[in-house]
């Protein structure tokens, strides 16, 4: 097959997750045998970003940013038309995505069949409400219900859709993959040395330091416990606009000797920080299943995360805690997971254990190959 995945960034600092995800996604099906081009604009990207990505045999095609808060790209909409319709399918990530609309509308334009995977974007939270809601009314929504099939992250994220009025038996859930091998890579003692972290136990806030994702959550319930747990706590991530903020309510407590912003980590330096970590806390406030949780998990690394978050079975598996998404619940968690790990050493592995053989991506690719072969055997019936 050959399948078009569009994202409106291959950046893995300003795409997060979602990037990750494309980028995977694409790399096994390749390995699956299938041909996979990358559609998106070139908004943080450099030539080695560019290599790595070529280095997997996808094929990559960059458009230009002309206005990169909205990822509006400047489009040749005659070499666009000819991507599309070399294509036997296409997926579609995220929500708000201008790029998506040019693909849908080539795509119906040539009858090429699509997917798309909002991916806890569909959920309206944080900035520019209005226009998420205006984009939804007069062209999100469409594009969502004309697609071949919709994918959901997570149970959770499938009964959302549900509630959005989406047609149920379009739906189908496909959870994001993680390569669990990379993350078994240690140096402590570097990562402790390279960013000047005193070498006691910490707490781990991976992601990207934007509202939806709860840093300050986690800050403010932080700072009600930190003098009476022997915890650091570390953000790794993107700033997103809260970074000074965050930074000033360090600097207001006096807390800079405890709290440390190491910014983005990528490669080695992920791997690093998961490991040289206690626990991750991920104090989401809409996500249907995040990535972060499987990295943790392939590091074997027990996770406290919000009831917002699309993973209530990490509780029953005893992988890790479920706490309200406010600070008084997440104080509360952060308390609780602390005490327990005096005693119970085996959440971590409860949680690799679990996650190891249903997000694979190893076998998570074989849910989109399935489902691309059913909708083009569809499509010759009709």
């Amino acid at each position: 097959m050959n399948i078009l995945n569009v994202n409106v960034s291959a950046d893995l600092i300003s795409g997060g997750g979602a990037a990750e995800r494309n980028i995977q996604m694409s790399r096994h099906l390749v390995i699956s045998g299938h041909k996979c081009t990358i559609l998106s604009t070139g908004l943080g990207m450099n030539k080695g970003k560019i290599a790595f990505i070529k280095s997997l045999n996808i094929k990559l095609v960059l458009l230009p940013s002309i206005w990169n808060r909205f990822y509006i790209p400047k489009v040749n909409f005659y070499k666009l038309n000819m991507l599309i319709k070399q294509q036997d399918v296409i997926h579609l990530m995220n929500q708000w995505s201008f790029l998506n609309i040019l693909v849908f509308f080539f795509a119906r334009l040539n009858h090429v069949p699509y997917v798309i995977c909002p991916a806890g974007s569909l959920n309206i939270y944080g900035r520019s409400r209005m226009l998420k809601i205006l984009f939804n009314y007069f062209i999100g929504y469409k594009i969502i219900k004309l697609s071949s099939a919709i994918i959901a992250c997570s149970d959770s994220e499938f009964n959302f859709f549900k509630k959005c009025g989406f047609n149920a038996k379009k739906i189908t859930i496909i959870p994001n993959g993680i390569n669990f091998d990379d993350y078994m890579i240690r140096n402590n003692l570097f990562f402790h040395n390279h960013f000047k972290i005193p070498k006691k136990p910490f707490i781990l806030f991976m992601g990207r330091l934007n509202k939806i994702k709860g840093p300050d959550l986690l800050l403010n319930a932080y700072i009600k416990i930190c003098n009476s747990v022997n915890y650091n706590l570390v953000f790794a991530g993107y700033d997103e606009g809260m970074l000074s903020d965050l930074k000033r309510i360090v600097i207001s407590h006096k807390l800079s000797n405890k709290i440390f912003f190491i910014g983005h980590v990528s490669g080695k330096l992920k791997f690093y920080a998961y490991q040289a970590c206690k626990f991750v806390a991920i104090p989401s406030h809409s996500d249907p299943l995040p990535l972060v949780l499987l990295e943790a998990a392939a590091a074997k690394k027990p996770c406290l995360i919000t009831d917002k978050c699309g993973f209530p079975e990490i509780k029953s598996i005893k992988g890790g805690l479920i706490t309200k998404d406010d600070k008084r619940g997440v104080k509360k968690g952060l308390l609780e997971i602390i005490h327990r790990l005096e005693s119970d050493k085996t959440m971590g592995i409860n949680l690799y254990q679990y996650t190891y053989k249903k997000f694979s991506w190893a076998n998570v690719v074989n849910n989109y190959i399935n489902l691309y072969s059913d909708i083009l055997s569809m499509k010759k019936t009709n």
